[in-house]
C-alpha cells in the first residue's frame, strides 16, 4: 500500500515550491497565517474550523481554483506543521490522563522482556516486529494530522510484511515447497498492533488519535486509512482497559523454534484433556488454543508436504 498523497513536512514544502512560480512560497505562507484572525485559542472545534478555511483561502490565493489532492495535502501538512506547537498544549490537555495511563502500562510490560498480556495473547505476537516499532516509536515527533495517520499505515504495512516474513521462513525451515501463506483477519492483528504500541512507549498515543480524528477526518474518508487508524484506535482502548492488577509478566512460547515432533505434540495438547492416563478430546479451546493452533498446523502441512513429495 502506498500512501504518495502523504507528505512528510521537507516534501510538502518541496512540493509547493516546485508547483509555484513564487519560490518563497513558504514563507509567504507563514507570514499569511500570521495575520489570519484566529476566533479561539483554546476551543478545538473553532480551531478545527478556522484552519479548515484558512487551508482553503491558501489553495486559492497560490494555486487557484484547483482540485490537485496534493497540492491541499502540502499546504495541510505545512500549516499543521507550522502550528503544531501553538495546538500541542491544547490537544494534549484534553488526553493528559489517558495517554499517561497507556504510557505507564507499556512501561510496566516491558520491563519484562517475556511480557504476556492475557488481551493480547496470541502467536504471532512472539515475532519481533523490531521495524515496526521502530517505525511507530516516531508518532509522537510528527506534527502534522496527515504525517501522524501516515506513520500509522506505515507501521501496519511493516507489521504485515513482517508477519508473513516470519511465516515464509518458518514453512521453509521444514519444506522447500512454496505454500500459500494463510489469510490474518483483523482479530489476529490486533494483539499484534498492541505488543508493538506496548514496545513502541509512546507517551501521546491518545492525543495522537484525537489529532487525526478531529483535524484530518478529511484523510479519514478513505476507507483502507479509516480500517487502519480503527484497528490502532481499538488497540489504545485494549489497553486503556488494562487493570494494573491484572499484568501477568512470564514467558511466551515462540512457535517460529519448534520442530516437527514438538508441533504435533502441542496440537494433541491443545486439541485434548489429560484423563487418567489418556486423552479426552476438548468440547472448545480458547482463542489463544486456536491461534497456537493455527501456526503450527503450517508446520505439520510443509513438513507433511515433504514426506509425501
Amino acid at each position: 500500500m502506498e500512501y504518495l498523497n502523504m507528505p512528510t513536512f521537507f516534501k510538502a514544502k518541496q512540493f509547493l515550491e516546485a508547483n509555484n512560480l513564487n519560490k518563497n512560497i513558504v514563507n509567504d505562507v507563514e507570514n499569511f497565517i500570521c495575520q489570519w484572525k484566529f476566533k479561539s485559542e483554546y476551543d478545538l472545534t473553532a480551531i478545527c474550523e478556522d484552519l479548515d478555511n484558512l487551508i482553503e483561502v491558501l489553495q486559492e490565493n497560490f494555486f487557484g481554483r484547483t482540485t490537485d489532492i496534493s497540492i491541499f495535502n502540502s499546504i495541510h501538512c505545512v500549516v499543521y506543521n507550522l502550528l503544531w506547537d501553538n495546538l500541542k498544549p491544547v490537544v494534549r490537555a484534553n488526553c493528559t490522563e489517558r495517554d499517561l495511563r497507556v504510557y505507564e502500562t507499556s512501561m510496566t510490560l516491558c520491563k519484562n522482556q517475556n511480557f504476556l498480556v492475557e488481551q493480547n495473547d496470541s502467536s504471532y505476537c512472539s515475532v519481533p516486529y523490531t521495524a515496526a516499532i521502530v517505525e511507530l516509536s516516531f508518532w509522537d515527533s510528527h506534527n502534522s494530522p496527515l504525517e501522524k495517520l501516515n506513520c500509522l499505515c506505515t507501521t501496519y504495512d511493516i507489521i504485515f510484511a513482517e508477519l508473513k516474513s516470519a511465516l515464509v521462513n518458518l514453512i521453509s525451515k521444514y519444506s522447500d515447497k512454496e505454500l500459500e501463506i494463510p489469510v490474518i483477519d483483523n482479530e489476529e492483528i490486533i494483539p499484534v498492533i498492541t505488543v508493538v504500541l506496548i514496545r513502541s512507549k509512546l507517551q501521546y498515543s491518545v492525543s495522537n488519535l484525537y489529532y487525526i480524528k478531529q483535524f484530518g477526518k478529511q484523510f479519514l474518508k478513505d476507507n483502507n486509512k479509516q480500517h487502519i487508524f480503527e484497528t490502532f484506535e481499538y488497540a489504545i482502548q485494549s489497553l486503556l482497559k488494562i487493570d494494573y492488577k491484572q499484568l501477568t509478566s512470564c514467558s511466551q512460547d515462540n512457535f517460529l523454534n519448534i520442530d516437527h515432533l514438538e508441533a504435533i505434540k502441542r496440537i494433541t495438547e491443545i486439541n485434548t484433556n489429560p484423563n487418567n492416563g489418556k486423552h479426552v478430546t476438548k468440547a472448545k479451546v480458547s482463542l489463544n488454543e486456536e491461534n497456537q493452533k493455527r501456526a503450527l498446523e503450517l508446520i505439520l502441512q510443509s513438513t507433511t508436504a515433504d514426506v509425501n513429495g
